[in-house]
């Protein structure tokens, strides 16, 4: 973990405190065993089984978390049919045991949705497996709002109503490189309006146009976003859609953001090699999101990918729906989605 420069009590109050929130946010929920009690049947010397500081006790290392124990887990998808699932019912479906959808050149998706009617969640621990191929983008959403719940919170507060953010974020990371891959070039069409090449597809078939966003702005979400996308680019990073705050901790990266002020780099979790070296393309990732309080914690394939602490009151979202998103081109495959409430 390296971290930000700067004066040596800065480098303690600021990195340090990333560290401790990050690992308040998981103990907050772990029921604790009783306090420095000794490890049975450890032999002397053993790692970590070293003596107290008062001379009594032994302390032992965390055994590691098993990623496909599910105890205690809701499963949210049945692995045959989109029961319990809500999107147009046209670009998504189930194809070798997993949510699928395919977004291609003749028929980009744009950017739609799927949401999970589990309802709101607040707390939790969140594990899904996704694939994907070409230069496809998705994400999971969570404590997201739905556009047109009038109901629902809508963030930043200031922009309820007219004036304020666009449904469901439509413009996103992709209006640009992104855009052209969709080959959405028609108005509204998931925020690659006039964007990109406007000739035909490597195929030599015609650019398709997304579908009409009156049509899809019933199934749109804002708000936190694990992001995925298969060009490994942003895996794992915090996104937010629909809010104007876009990128927040971008991968490898723990931000924190506080009241009225430019959001804070607080430490670096990995270099890019590294971080690349964490991702499946064209394969399955283990990806969890934790999100305890305002602190969120993404793991990509068991390890720490991106923390955010969110302190802003403008925009924090305490709750919401759990979905998932496809832009771009290429295919997403979503299975093994697991959730436990804390709450």
């Amino acid at each position: 973990m390296k971290f930000r420069k700067g004066k040596v009590g800065k480098f303690v109050s600021t990195a340090g405190i990333a560290v401790a929130i990050a690992a308040l946010a998981c103990l907050a929920y772990s029921p604790l065993a009783s306090s420095q009690q000794p490890a049975q049947g450890a032999p002397a010397g053993a790692p970590g089984a070293q003596a107290g500081r008062g001379g009594g006790g032994g302390f032992t290392h965390a055994a590691a978390a098993d990623y496909n124990d599910n105890n205690g887990f809701l499963s949210l998808f049945d692995g045959t049919t989109l029961n319990n699932w809500t999107s147009d019912g046209t670009h998504w479906s189930v194809k070798d045991g997993a949510i699928y959808a395919n977004s291609t050149c003749e028929a980009p998706t744009g950017t739609i949705y799927i949401y999970s009617q589990i309802g709101l969640a607040g707390d939790f621990d969140l594990k899904v497996r996704m694939k994907g191929t070409g230069m496809v983008n998705s994400g999971i959403q969570y404590r997201s709002w739905l556009s047109e719940d009038l109901n629902s919170p809508h963030y930043p507060r200031m922009g309820r109503g007219p004036g304020g953010p666009p449904p469901g974020g439509a413009a996103g990371r992709g209006a640009g490189a992104t855009g052209a891959a969709a080959g959405g070039g028609a108005p509204g069409g998931g925020g690659f309006a006039g964007r990109g090449p406007q000739g035909p597809c490597p195929s030599g078939q015609p650019r398709g146009t997304p579908p009409d966003r009156g049509m899809e702005s019933k199934y749109d979400m804002g708000g936190p976003q694990y992001d995925f996308d298969n060009t490994d680019r942003y895996p794992g990073q915090f996104y937010e859609q629909a809010s104007g705050r876009g990128i927040v901790a971008w991968p490898g990266e723990v931000v924190i953001a506080n009241p009225g002020q430019a959001k804070q780099l607080l430490a670096t979790l990995a270099d890019a090699a590294t971080l690349t070296s964490w991702f499946h393309k064209d394969d399955w990732n283990d990806e969890e999101v934790i999100a305890r309080g305002h602190t969120y914690l993404h793991f990509l394939n068991g390890h720490l990918a991106s923390v955010f602490v969110d302190n802003d009151p403008m925009y924090y979202q305490s709750t919401g729906h759990i979905g998932f998103e496809i832009e771009s081109t290429g295919e997403v495959f979503i299975k093994d989605i697991y959730l436990k409430k804390f709450n």
